[in-house]
């Protein structure tokens, strides 16, 4: 398996245990991307919720290369657009973008962009270190120095999902290679 759909239909506990399972996954070392799909079968919302890939070109190739690496988010509807990327403090021009990895180079920080208002929530392989709420526009976060990868979920007031990013994962200098297996 290389990835989990995390997110079919409206948000229910089965897509709550999906997201905690494949957080479990992540938290065990291992690189899995999150996927969200609308079934079709009756009419309904098509695109709720729904997979944002951020591919090279418009091809399925390279749409399908995109997924695999986790540059991707999921989102409750069309409506919500939401972005991330890490950067380093002391050289901010050194950035990740969501599925992609950044050599740590002293303190780092994540920026966060939604044009949606939220309760924004990241977290790394040891929990939660940023929960607060957001309005639309960009907010900037520090990363604490033992995180190996970043993740976002962007919740609404009753605590259902708006949309949630694949991880960005840091490298430690220590290493030459990232500290999760591929």
């Amino acid at each position: 398996m290389d990835g989990i759909e995390v997110w079919n239909s409206a948000w229910s506990p089965a897509n709550e245990r999906a997201v905690e399972l494949w957080h479990t996954l992540l938290v065990g070392g291992n690189r899995k991307f999150a996927v969200a799909s609308t079934d079709f079968h009756r009419g309904g919302n098509i695109a709720s919720p729904h997979t944002v890939v951020r591919a090279e070109a418009l091809s399925a190739e390279a749409v399908i290369d995109a997924i695999a690496a986790g540059r991707s988010y999921v989102a409750r509807d069309t409506s919500a657009e939401i972005g991330m990327q890490v950067r380093n403090s002391a050289t901010p021009v050194q950035h990740a973008d969501i599925g992609d990895t950044l050599l740590r180079s002293g303190g780092m920080q994540a920026e966060f962009r939604s044009n949606t208002a939220g309760r924004l929530r990241l977290t790394d392989q040891q929990g939660w270190f940023s929960d607060t709420s957001i309005a639309p526009g960009t907010v900037v976060v520090p990363i604490p120095e033992r995180s190996l990868w970043v993740r976002a979920e962007l919740r609404a007031e009753d605590g259902s999902m708006i949309a949630l990013t694949n991880p960005i994962y840091i490298q430690h200098p220590l290493t030459t290679q990232s500290l999760l297996p591929e």
